[in-house]
């Protein structure tokens, strides 16, 4: 498992392009599978982009709790 972070335009169908990807092993044993992934880069968005984030594993959770999961962007 791990995370895809992805960006494309509004009128393109699809997952669009792979900015960041985040790969690990994890145990299919759902109550062990924890884990943490931190992935960072600098990218030149367009206007109207959307960015998403991916799980590619079906019967992943998130935690949406503020102290546990975090995505940020900071312009430059």
């Amino acid at each position: 498992m791990g995370q895809l972070v992805t960006r494309r335009a509004d009128s393109d169908p699809g997952i669009g392009e792979i900015l960041l990807r985040c790969l690990q092993s994890m145990p299919s044993n759902k109550t062990l599978a924890y884990n943490t992934c931190y992935s960072a880069g600098v990218f030149q968005l367009e206007k109207e982009d959307i960015i998403s984030l991916y799980i590619p594993r079906y019967n992943a959770n998130v935690d949406h709790n503020g102290s546990s999961t975090f995505l940020g962007m900071v312009r430059l």
